[in-house]
């Protein structure tokens, strides 16, 4: 039997630790003035008490387990971590928006452990880790190299950079807001209706904090991988 492939009209292509989570909520309670909660794939906990989508839908790094929970063919909005020509979104389609957000590497790398770590690891700072240990976490295959990998199915930059010119919106973190302004304009011309724009409520903590020293370390570690 032949697989069914989605077709979306957007898609937020979400790399991890790119302050993807708070722009999903963001993006559900644009999108949802315009689809209906069926027709919106986003897994996150804020988006299920907030806007009611459909609690049966099981997260999934790839978005491929949700397939078998839900019929396909009504999910118009992905807004999760899958990569750019995924293999379960049909090729034959090229009108559909999408979004995705880059960030300083070095930033990157330093989000990630802090979000990562568990009550139980021993070392709870990124500047507690030995400079081994450190060296090792930046060479992780999850670490380094991720947008290019987001974009390129076999982690080319060349054909990264020619798949990121074909994304309709392209930001870093430090420009969220503005874009997610510009998204809601375009959507309000489409659709003629109006649409309020969240603003964006992102926490730190204090995991995160990184001294210039380790900075230093961080930056050299992924210099050669940086993306």
């Amino acid at each position: 039997m032949k697989k069914k492939l989605l077709q979306p009209e957007f898609v937020f292509y979400h790399v991890p630790k790119c302050a993807g989570t708070s722009v999903r909520f963001a993006l559900v309670k644009i999108l949802s003035s315009i689809y209906k909660k069926e027709n919106i794939y986003a897994p996150i906990e804020a988006a299920w008490r907030d806007i009611k989508l459909n609690r049966n839908l099981v997260y999934s790094p790839d978005c491929g387990a949700f397939l078998k929970q839900v019929d396909i063919v009504k999910i118009k909005v992905i807004l999760c971590h899958i990569k750019y020509n995924h293999p379960w979104i049909s090729n034959t389609f090229n009108d559909h928006k999408s979004l995705i957000i880059s960030r300083n590497p070095v930033d990157r790398v330093i989000s990630h452990y802090g979000f990562f770590i568990q009550d139980d690891t021993p070392v709870k700072s990124i500047n507690d880790l030995s400079v081994d240990r450190l060296r090792d976490y930046c060479n992780r295959p999850d670490i380094k190299h991720t947008v290019t990998n987001y974009l390129s199915p076999v982690g080319n930059v060349t054909q990264a950079l020619r798949n990121l010119d074909k994304i309709t919106y392209a930001c870093t973190v430090d420009s969220i807001q503005p874009t997610l302004s510009h998204i809601v304009k375009d959507l309000e011309q489409v659709h003629n209706i109006n649409i309020p724009v969240p603003r964006l409520k992102r926490k730190n903590k204090g995991n995160y904090v990184c001294t210039p020293e380790t900075r230093s370390l961080v930056e050299e570690f992924i210099h050669d991988s940086r993306d």
